[in-house]
């Protein structure tokens, strides 16, 4: 009976905190404050609803513009994203109050000015932050707005890609010294490769690209992008559109940095501007014969690597180095320690249809000394045959074997020990390398006729996938070129107008007003098909 007793309690227990436990959640929900749902998203921008002063008012005094949007707002990377065209010397200073955007300059404005100022995306609502839409303020400090414009295309003169997030510069000073001294005038940017000013006034100007590295609006440092016109432009423009292609230019100064090692054999020179002419070097501490050394120049002529056996690990050297008039005595060097494997890399590729029409080429990342001629074999059908027939290139880090490859084969290639020999006395590996060559019905032809009108040196690329498949040197303005065997697809042509004959595209230079080798590309996509002869005639029109 005490038993039973003592579970009715327990139950009643049990039974009072439930609803103990009950009550507190029903008051803790009923006192939550409610979270409104529902209802469309908002994607409206703000709305300029009045500005003091007005857009495009005239007459303005001032060094305060207000203005007011039609909802609250914020403000996100202003510096970044304001704009004023003229502009001034500071950014100014922003207050937001509100719906209410308030803009402080320092110093009053020029006479007789139209000014075009850019928000850009730094306006945008509270809430679902809508960047404002229409963000150009146009105002003048004269007695009319300024309404002619000027508009042109921008493109990289090397590779034809339009430029985008530059800024194009006017000046009404033409001086050649404005662009590096004073702030322009006007500018506009340029986005996807064009430009637009707008709101000039009539006159002549100097026109001047510039990626700013330092957002300071001038041409202060040396690796800047530009692109400018020789002669000034005239508004309003007779023609429809100004055509500007950019460069980096090659720095005016040359200079010699501080020699380097990375492994044993080797030395690099290194400059800041190609130096192939007129240069010198000398070891001042050790007797290094001249004829032990292989001379190794990169591409833009801007390092020179010298191989030697004599350089050992960790071996001190102290040098003179000159080029030009530009000479920097005592520089040290110690070889390096690092030990890399002396190594040769066939052009043919194993496991895939090779090009038959190449030739077979060894390329070596260390300077070739020797090879063995009784050491190289090519097998085919079980016949195995010696390699004959070499080429060595300038910088003996590549043999050509000017062998002609039959289509639809299975070759192999067998190297002896030591067939090859590096300059510092290191030798290969004996190697056996497969590789099957291609169908001819798999590739196509192209037989390309030109003429061009711009001198006689020439640089042609053949484009495929934004990569050079080929690069051919021409010496004359007219011919015919028989590209075979090219993998079916799409491709591009494009020459460089190699007017210093260097074999290579130079950029201009703003200080000398010189521009860059001009570029020309077919302006239609090419397409080989398999089995397929396809005649191009390029006969360009000098413009």
């Amino acid at each position: 009976h005490k038993s039973m007793i003592k579970k009715l309690i327990h139950i009643k227990e049990i039974g009072f905190l439930v609803m103990l436990f009950l009550c507190s959640f029903f008051f803790m929900k009923c006192g939550m404050r409610g979270i409104p749902s529902g209802g469309p998203e908002d994607v409206t921008p703000p709305q300029i609803k009045k500005s003091s002063p007005e857009n495009f008012s005239t007459n303005f005094t001032g060094t305060k513009i207000e203005i007011k949007f039609d909802e609250y707002i914020q403000i996100k990377s202003f510096k970044k994203n304001f704009l004023i065209s003229p502009p001034v010397a500071q950014t100014p200073k922003y207050r937001v109050s509100g719906k209410i955007l308030a803009l402080s300059f320092d110093t009053a404005f020029n006479e007789n000015t139209t000014y075009s100022m850019f928000l850009g995306e730094a306006v945008v609502d509270l809430n679902e932050s809508n960047i404002l839409d229409s963000n150009l303020f146009v105002f003048s400090t004269g007695k009319f707005i300024d309404s002619l414009t000027l508009e042109g295309t921008i493109k990289d003169a090397k590779t034809g890609v339009a430029e985008d997030e530059l800024l194009v510069h006017l000046y009404r000073n033409l001086s050649d010294t404005a662009p590096l001294s004073a702030l322009p005038t006007y500018f506009a940017v340029v986005k996807e490769g064009k430009f637009k000013f707008t709101n000039l006034a009539a006159g002549s100007y100097r026109i001047f690209a510039l990626k700013d590295g330092n957002s300071n609006y001038l041409y202060d440092l040396p690796d800047e992008k530009i692109a400018f016109s020789i002669q000034p432009v005239s508004v309003p423009w007779d023609s429809l559109k100004i055509e500007l292609n950019t460069f980096s230019p090659k720095p005016e100064e040359q200079k010699i940095f501080k020699p380097s090692s990375g492994y044993a054999g080797e030395i690099l020179l290194t400059f800041n501007k190609a130096a192939n002419k007129n240069y010198q070097y000398s070891f001042l501490d050790s007797i290094v014969p001249r004829d032990s050394i292989i001379e190794q120049w990169n591409n833009s002529y801007d390092s020179l690597t010298l191989y030697s056996p004599i350089f050992k690990a960790k071996n001190r050297y102290l040098l003179t180095v000159s080029t030009d008039t530009i000479v920097r005595d005592s520089l040290k060097v110690k070889i390096g320690k690092k030990a890399i494997a002396f190594k040769v890399t066939p052009n043919y590729s194993a496991g895939i249809a090779n090009n038959f029409y190449k030739p077979l080429k060894f390329s070596f990342n260390k300077p070739l000394a020797s090879y063995c001629d009784s050491c190289l074999f090519l097998v085919l059908d079980s016949v195995k045959t010696q390699i004959t027939g070499s080429v060595f290139d300038s910088t003996n880090n590549q043999l050509t074997f000017n062998y002609q490859f039959q289509e639809n084969k299975d070759y192999k290639i067998i190297m002896d020990s030591a067939a090859f020999t590096s300059l510092i006395g290191e030798s290969t590996d004996s190697l056996t390398y497969d590789f099957p060559t291609s169908k001819a019905k798999e590739l196509g032809n192209l037989i390309l006729s030109y003429e061009f009108p711009w001198g006689t040196h020439y640089i042609l690329e053949v484009i495929q996938n934004e990569k050079a498949v080929h690069e051919i040197v021409i010496d004359q303005n007219k011919g015919t070129l028989d590209l075979l065997g090219l993998s079916p697809g799409k491709y591009q042509l494009k020459i460089t107008i190699d007017s210093n004959a260097d074999g290579q595209w130079s950029p201009g230079s703003y200080v000398q007003q010189t521009q860059s080798e001009r570029v020309e590309i077919y302006p239609e996509t090419i397409t080989v098909r398999a089995n397929w002869d396809i005649e191009i005639a390029w006969n360009a029109q000098n413009k």
